[in-house]
């Protein structure tokens, strides 16, 4: 029998594919939006790199095992998690067994540092501060750069030169 301590929790989200990305946006939504608090009591997640599986796990700290990268579509969501350490890549079941592994072991000391790099990647509030940047521009004619804290400027930088777009100050 497992102690406590050495108990693992894993989420599991399938989609039936003949619904295509309405299903897994539903199985998201139940997954991590309905049950968001026993979401964020798992160890790690183990999924594609779609965008919203990838922004709701970073904004729960939860590290990733990749099983599937669709080229073009959700590259650029593993680059980014797994440059930042906050994930790695399994391109093959027994690959994804040795990293579970390594994940697990010895008091899970690496998947601390996992988890660690997920919540600094992770912006759990975002939603709500575009919303604050919106509405300032509305009622301003545009958005106040100087209320922008230069994290925040910094982090909105890096992402859109992930898509290749430069932004310059003014």
């Amino acid at each position: 029998m497992l102690s406590e301590e050495s108990k693992k929790r894993i989420l599991i989200l399938t989609a039936d594919v003949g619904f295509g990305h309405r299903s897994a946006a539903n199985a998201v939504s139940a997954a991590l939006l309905e049950r968001y608090s026993e979401c964020c009591q798992a160890d790690f997640i183990i999924s594609k790199a779609g965008g919203l599986i990838v922004s709701e796990a970073l904004a729960c700290g939860l590290p990733f095992l990749f099983v599937d990268v669709t080229p073009g579509q959700e590259e650029g969501n593993a680059d980014y998690v797994i440059r930042n350490k906050a994930g790695e890549l399994a391109t093959a079941p027994v690959r994804a067994f040795e990293i579970l592994c390594h994940w697990t072991e010895g008091g899970k000391e690496e998947l601390r540092h996992y988890a660690e790099a997920s919540r600094n990647l992770g912006h759990p509030f975002a939603a709500y501060d575009i919303a604050e940047m919106t509405w300032q521009a509305a009622e301003r004619g545009r958005i106040n750069r100087s209320l922008m804290n230069t994290q925040a400027i910094a982090r909105l930088r890096e992402a859109l030169n992930n898509f290749g777009i430069s932004w310059e100050s003014e």
